[in-house]
């Protein structure tokens, strides 16, 4: 009974996720990955477990040059990605999950 008491309070007690789009904020609906707007080809890819945002983002052709700002919508929540810094290794490549959808927009 100790033992289970202990392990209730460690995960209570764990430390969340620092990074908004870590695979433990997965939404319970499943479905492919959704690309919208500038990139060479819009439209979905099959989420695979462990697909990164630049590897998803390599299936869909890459950003057009029109590209400057990335928002990935999971459920009802909406996140900015940092499109420079993560091709330039500089932020995290985040794992993406099933359903995410990806928008690349031109906001000049």
């Amino acid at each position: 009974m100790r033992l289970l008491l202990v392990l209730i309070v460690a995960c209570a007690s764990a430390p969340q996720p620092s990074y908004p789009l870590h695979p433990a904020l997965r939404p319970a609906s499943g479905g492919p990955i959704t690309f919208v707007g500038e990139v060479a080809h819009p439209g979905v890819i099959p989420y695979s477990p462990g697909i990164t945002f630049t590897t998803a983002l390599r299936l869909a052709g890459g950003p057009t040059g029109l590209a400057n700002t990335v928002q990935v919508r999971r459920g009802n929540r909406l996140f900015d990605l940092p499109l420079r810094e993560i091709i330039d290794h500089q932020a995290p490549d985040p794992e993406l999950a099933p359903g995410d959808v990806i928008t690349f927009e031109n906001l000049d």
